[in-house]
């Protein structure tokens, strides 16, 4: 079995009303999540006059780089 890769993915674009578990399970599918930003440690960047929500999803494994036999 290979050594698991830590990845940190800054994502954007979701509705504010996301939960934890639903950027989990909306990331889960392209590998195992290790951990998702809750509400309250999401950041908001003003650009523009429009604010801007992004959080981090932390994988401990991208699926195409493991061997766990999920692609």
């Amino acid at each position: 079995m290979a050594a698991a890769i830590e990845t940190k993915l800054y994502v954007t674009n979701f509705p504010s009303s996301a939960t934890r578990q639903q950027l989990q399970q909306f990331f889960s599918r392209f590998g195992r999540v290790q951990e998702c930003a809750s509400k309250e440690k999401r950041m908001i960047l003003v650009f523009n006059r429009q604010s801007i929500i992004f959080s981090y999803v932390e994988f401990l494994c991208i699926c195409s780089l493991c061997d766990d036999g999920r692609r």
